[in-house]
């Protein structure tokens, strides 16, 4: 595929932050997600996250993402460039880290637990 490409199958958590937080960029453009877990956990390690412009991405990412059409080369394109300038990756930084208070297990906890006591 390429010297530059790696497959490396299973990677443990610590391994996972490790190449999240050594990253220029996440990108995370699913054409089906239930959630977007991986946009939070990149924005929590400072990292500027591309996401696609559909299902559930939008609503997680905030204003902390760079947000793609999954089927556009060209969108994809441009969204690399734009993170890659130090300007645009430190707004979505810091972006990204005012997008993460907004969510936690304890308030996902509260909800699902009002949402079964009724």
């Amino acid at each position: 595929m390429g010297e530059r490409i790696r497959f490396l199958g299973f990677v443990s958590n610590q391994e996972k932050v490790s190449l999240i937080r050594n990253s220029a960029a996440m990108y995370f453009a699913s054409f089906y997600e239930g959630f977007g877990l991986p946009i939070l956990e990149a924005q929590s390690l400072a990292v500027p996250v591309i996401t696609s412009n559909t299902t559930s991405m939008p609503e997680v990412a905030g204003e902390g993402a760079i947000l793609v059409d999954p089927n556009d080369i060209k969108d994809l394109e441009e969204a690399i460039a734009r993170v890659l300038q130090p300007e645009a990756s430190a707004a979505l930084i810091r972006a990204g880290q005012s997008n993460i208070t907004r969510f936690s297990w304890e308030q996902a906890a509260q909800i699902l637990l009002q949402t079964f006591a009724k």
